[in-house]
């Protein structure tokens, strides 16, 4: 599925910044932390400007919540130019 996203036009947030954090498997009894939640956006690469994984809600589910910033002036001015 992920690659059908991908396919249909859709950035991964996290993959023009090279953020690799893990969402799931932080646990210390878990040893396979791995990147299962992703954030998607229809915004070109140059407007995302931050992608964070919150690491401190470790007690509220073993998957961890991501949030994503952009800049939409840019993302305006990219699709005006193409």
């Amino acid at each position: 599925p992920p690659l059908a996203v991908e396919a249909s036009g859709l950035t991964r947030v996290a993959a023009p910044l090279r953020n690799l954090a893990p969402t799931v498997g932080v646990s210390k009894a878990d040893r396979l932390a791995s990147r299962c939640d992703r954030f998607y956006a229809g915004l070109p690469a140059a407007a995302i400007t931050g992608y964070h994984v919150i690491r401190d809600a470790d007690d509220c589910s073993d998957h961890r919540p991501v949030t994503a910033t952009f800049d939409l002036d840019t993302a305006a001015r990219l699709r005006t130019a193409s």
